[in-house]
């Protein structure tokens, strides 16, 4: 699963439950809540009026606040049978006028007054009143036969609406049902009233209930928001903690893996998270390190090769610098002796010459020192390049040297074409040919077989010692035994020139002579 996919999951999963929580709050608990709240300002409410009743003041002082209609407050003295009754519509004096029910008021009030003793059976001194009785006299008596009612007083506390009536509505059976609201501050009562007429007869119904109040709902909620927001910031942290927990783990997986992953090889990094954008960058991750892993190895090779050619430089420079000081001294010599014309030196016509030939030896050194780092440093050109056609022209250069020298030469060749630098391969092929020209004896033969695989050059009747062959491919060392004298840098340059086109080669004894062996296909 995509990793967006995954994000897009997890907020609609918490959206979805902050959803089914706030549902739930108004579903199971708003209700319990709210019940919670009418039931406490009801017993305000009482708690109100009979505060202003003992306090002496007006039962309507509060008329506007008082949520409790259907109330009554007494205040029963503790002799005589008048009782002052009030609510938020009306008070009135009551004196009791009926002898029996003084008698049971007595008790009533006898009983009332033992509620804080602590010698008297409440429920005790309750069960001597004698209730039946009263009821009997409430039943067959009239009311102001018992009681006499004086200063009464009616408040006003609703005033009707602009509009006297509501709405009004016909019902299926025909009758009319209109509606009147009235109200104070602090409650407002849809009043109903039902007219109908069926068998000669008029039907009338009424009916009041109370308004609902919308702001009744906001301390509810006021007082439950400290609850919700401790719930959902409880719920965010731990489902941002397990997404951010499933989003770390793959990350953290792979920075651990990549301070550790010089030490390993292949597959390096591996996350738990195998089909989202994590196995992309974990893809991309081992991609690079196998670059890199190999990108090291090839300069660590590379520095290696850099060593090794600054170590064969300076042996180079050391043993040219070595080389070079035999003729210069020579040359010097000879020149001193010639200027002071001392002894045989005098001789300048014999000694000129050799002054001549160390010089010339000289320059030789120099050239082919010159040759070796012209060669190594440039650019390579590579192009097809007709090795046959190289070897004949490199004959051509030697043709009256093999002649004087009466040497045969015996070629199997043909037609070999190549990918590779053709002036650098010319320079190879030319000190391989020229060594076997320079080195080969007197009226002996020389053989050159070119394939497509290599160039085999033979020269019959020479070899060179063991212990010389062993070091033949590093600068200046020649074979003692020979009467030519060269520089020793020829297969020297020849092993560095074969070095920087890639390819191969061998020099070694056979039977019939030296044998080299030049291998034209490079690994």
């Amino acid at each position: 699963m995509k990793l967006s996919r995954k994000v897009f999951l997890y907020t609609a999963a918490t959206t979805f439950l902050v959803g089914v929580l706030i549902i739930g709050y108004f579903v199971f608990m708003l209700p319990g809540l709210y019940t919670d709240y009418k039931l406490e300002s009801f017993r305000n409410s009482v708690t109100q009026s009979q505060s202003n009743m003992m306090e002496g003041k007006p039962c309507t002082i509060d008329a506007e606040t008082i949520e409790t209609y259907s109330s009554m407050s007494l205040a029963i003295p503790d002799t005589g049978y008048t009782i002052k009754a009030c609510n938020t519509f009306m008070s009135v004096d009551l004196t009791l006028e009926d002898e029996t029910l003084k008698h049971v008021f007595d008790q009533m009030r006898t009983v009332m007054k033992s509620i804080d003793s602590a010698d008297v059976d409440f429920e005790e001194e309750l069960a001597k009143i004698d209730f039946e009785q009263l009821q009997s006299l409430f039943g067959n008596t009239q009311f102001n036969n018992l009681v006499s009612a004086e200063n009464f007083e009616g408040i006003q506390t609703f005033v009707e609406s602009s509009n006297a009536i509501q709405d009004y509505t016909i019902t299926a059976d025909g009758s009319l049902v209109m509606s009147v609201e009235v109200g104070n501050d602090a409650n407002r009562f849809m009043n109903y009233v039902a007219f109908g007429e069926k068998e000669g007869a008029i039907f009338i119904t009424v009916g009041s209930a109370m308004t609902p109040k919308l702001n009744e709902l906001k301390p509810i909620i006021l007082s439950s928001v400290p609850m919700i927001v401790c719930l959902l910031i409880l719920f965010v942290l731990i489902t941002a903690r397990m997404f951010t927990k499933m989003l770390a783990t793959p990350i953290e997986t792979l920075a651990h893996q990549a301070t550790s992953r010089q030490e390993r090889d292949g597959t390096v990094f591996k996350q738990p998270n195998q089909h989202d954008e994590f196995k992309i960058l974990e893809d991309a991750l081992n991609h690079m390190h196998r670059d890199l892993k190999a990108s090291i190895v090839t300069v660590e090779n590379q520095n290696q090769a850099l060593i090794r050619e600054k170590e064969k430089q300076e042996l180079f420079l050391m043993n040219a610098s070595h080389q070079l000081k035999t003729p210069v001294a020579g040359a010097s010599l000879l020149v001193e002796g010639m200027l002071g014309k001392v002894g045989k030196f005098a001789e300048t016509d014999t000694y000129l010459p050799k002054v001549r030939d160390e010089l010339g030896r000289m320059q030789s050194i120099i050239e082919s020192m010159m040759v070796v780092f012209q060669e190594t440093d440039r650019t390579l050109e590579i192009a097809d390049t007709n090795v046959e056609t190289l070897v004949q022209a490199v004959l051509q250069q030697y043709r009256e040297r093999i002649q004087s020298k009466n040497l045969s030469i015996h070629e199997h060749t043909t037609a070999v074409t190549i990918q590779t630098d053709a002036e650098i391969l010319v320079s190879i092929i030319d000190n391989v040919i020229g060594n076997a020209v320079k080195y080969t004896p007197n009226s002996k033969s020389i053989t050159l077989e070119l394939s497509n695989a290599s160039l085999i050059v033979t020269s019959h009747g020479v070899w060179i010692d063991a212990s010389t062959l062993e070091h033949v491919k590093e600068a200046f060392v020649r074979s003692h035994h020979s009467d030519e004298k060269g520089t020793g840098l020829g297969l020297y340059l020849v092993d560095n020139m074969m070095s920087v086109l890639g390819l191969e080669w061998t020099i070694e004894n056979s039977k019939v002579g030296v044998c080299v062996t030049l291998y034209l296909k490079g690994e």
